[in-house]
């Protein structure tokens, strides 16, 4: 079950190993260029800010419009709500019903340069689309037609389409073959058009739950392209519209092996990751598509089952160097390698031609990326609520030594 996160250039940029082809390492930088990153707070939107009795319950989507707004959708709450760059919030769109425009089950949203909203809705089994003001504009079918692929909410865009693998939950059962497809989803007026784009790597069938396996993870560029990976080592494959390898970038960084420190920390993180609003949230979505309702299955008892199980947990023998990827706004990769436990660890940044910028130290994961330096950190709380920081980027440049 699901359970729903302008650089200025430097000068002396050094060169990572790229190779047009999949296989051959290149030699490549081994050491880190430390970098710093500056910004100034732009604001912060959270209980202080909100009005009285006003919260973010879970945000399941998050973005910047070319106009520095940012929107974000909180799919508990059944809203989309916008803020300027000054913080203020301008608009609140989308509520609970199955008119148009309403939400029943919002499960994820993208937001388009030009400000528009597109919300996955697996209650209406569509793509509502809304205008830069707010304003509904259509509803997209899922899918035309049964058995098609579906985008979920690990889509990402690229250009004017989505890019992502199946949500087999919502469509069909899971392939059993070694291999995770990847497929291109355009939006047409009958329907999202779902066509084969890349098959990412998989592992064995009988390791496919193991913690510490690699995972795919992708990044969309303004142009259409994805950066992927999907193996245990440093390695981004920059995929054409089309799905064809341009280049792959790689860093001579060998995978850390898992520890039994490594283990006690996956399982804390492991226990804290499902919660009862969790599975409560997970049993509404499920119930929204069969039409059955689960009213009846204890969330807590559900919780403590699989607390319970992590303890049979098998582990892959090695953590994946790459935690997470990301494009800014300017085409520069932020590429989130793993600490020495499986957490985030620091930050590469690369140009999509592969030019190596440096590396970040300490500094979070940005959870969105605007025009003009512009970027948001989500921060969960213990309640469950969250919060956001906008900031805006004022200097990446090398460490002093």
């Amino acid at each position: 079950m699901p359970i729903l996160r302008r650089l200025s250039q430097l000068a002396g940029l050094l060169v990572v190993g790229v190779s047009c082809q999949e296989a051959g390492p290149s030699a490549s930088l081994a050491r880190d260029s430390e970098l710093v990153l500056v910004a100034d707070t732009l604001y912060s939107i959270d209980d202080r800010t909100l009005g009285p009795n006003e919260y973010l319950g879970r945000i399941a989507g998050i973005g910047f419009d070319r106009r520095e707004n940012l929107h974000v959708l909180d799919p508990d709450q059944y809203r989309v709500v916008t803020w300027n760059n000054g913080g203020r919030r301008v608009r609140r769109f989308g509520n609970r019903g199955d008119g148009p425009g309403e939400f029943r089950v919002p499960r994820f949203a993208y937001v388009l340069r030009n400000g528009y909203v597109v919300v996955g809705d697996i209650g209406h089994s569509a793509l509502l689309e809304f205008g830069a003001g707010g304003r509904y504009r259509r509803s997209v079918r899922l899918s035309p037609e049964k058995d098609a692929p579906v985008p979920g909410a690990q889509s990402v865009l690229a250009g004017d389409r989505l890019i992502g693998r199946d949500d087999y939950w919502l469509s069909r059962p899971a392939p059993t073959e070694e291999r995770r497809p990847l497929f291109s989803y355009a939006f047409a007026e009958e329907g999202v058009v779902a066509s084969p784009y890349y098959d990412a790597w998989g592992p064995p069938l009988e390791q496919r739950n193991w913690a510490m396996m690699p995972q795919v993870r992708i990044a969309g560029f303004s142009d259409g392209r994805v950066a992927l990976v999907d193996s245990v080592g440093y390695r981004v494959k920059i995929l054409s519209d089309e799905g064809e390898i341009e280049r792959v970038i790689e860093r001579p960084i060998l995978p850390l092996p898992v520890t039994d420190t490594t283990r006690m920390a996956e399982h804390e993180r492991a226990t804290n990751r499902l919660t009862e609003q969790d599975v409560s949230r997970g049993l509404r979505e499920m119930a929204a598509v069969t039409g059955i309702s689960l009213s009846s299955v204890d969330s807590r008892q559900v919780v403590a089952d699989y607390q319970e199980g992590l303890g049979d947990t098998q582990f892959a023998d090695e953590i994946p160097v790459i935690q997470k990827i990301a494009v800014d706004w300017g085409s520069r990769m932020w590429i989130t390698r793993s600490d020495a436990v499986g957490a985030d660890g620091p930050i590469d940044l690369i140009e999509a031609d592969g030019r190596y910028v440096g590396t970040l130290q300490g500094s979070p994961t940005p959870d969105a990326f605007g025009p003009n330096g512009l970027l948001a950190y989500i921060t969960e709380h213990e309640l469950g609520t969250q919060s956001v920081v906008v900031v805006r980027i004022r200097s990446i440049a090398p460490a002093m030594e």
